[in-house]
């Protein structure tokens, strides 16, 4: 799917650079959002891999309510663990609570994905290799380049060589 094919790379990019992100553009001032942010970034990783691939394939199967289902279980599951995490780390426990009912959601409307197909955790993997390969075989790179400049030309440097890098991988 090209959503993976892009939001793979795009989480492993912005966690590295969420940092630099949060610094150069909105300022020291909000360097205490970035643990959430990161958080946030995996959280939607399992958002779009559960609404964009395994929402789009239970309606293709003709079975839209898992859709509907994997959203109860993600809104109830969210609504459950918002008081207590945010309660007890802030803002990165609202953002840990969002990660939680992605990935539990995700990980059910997988399981009914693979009842209906068969496709097993290691197909998905070997399907994806790529993508996560190229992701990791750039992450150094956008550390590297992270850690040697700074300023907004610097981020913009570093994500289009980190895409750069990323699409050679992949190509």
């Amino acid at each position: 799917s090209i959503i993976l094919l892009l939001a793979i790379p795009a989480t492993v990019g912005f966690i590295i650079l969420a940092d630099t992100f949060t610094r150069t553009i909105l300022g020291e001032d909000w360097a205490v959002i970035v643990g959430p942010m990161q958080v946030l970034a995996v959280g939607g990783l399992f958002w779009s891999i559960g609404g964009s691939v395994l929402g789009a394939t239970s309606k293709a199967i003709g079975e839209p309510r898992w859709d509907f289902y994997r959203n109860t279980i993600r809104t109830l599951s969210f609504a459950g663990l918002m008081f207590p995490l945010t309660s007890q780390w802030g803002i990165g426990g609202t953002a840990t609570a969002f990660t939680i009912s992605s990935t539990i959601s995700t990980i059910f409307l997988f399981g009914v994905v693979h009842r209906y197909l068969g496709f097993s955790i290691g197909t998905i993997v070997t399907y994806l290799t790529p993508t996560i390969l190229g992701s990791l075989c750039m992450a150094p790179i956008i550390i590297l380049l992270d850690n040697i400049l700074s300023g907004v030309v610097a981020l913009i440097i570093a994500v289009f060589v980190g895409l750069v890098f990323y699409l050679s991988v992949q190509y």
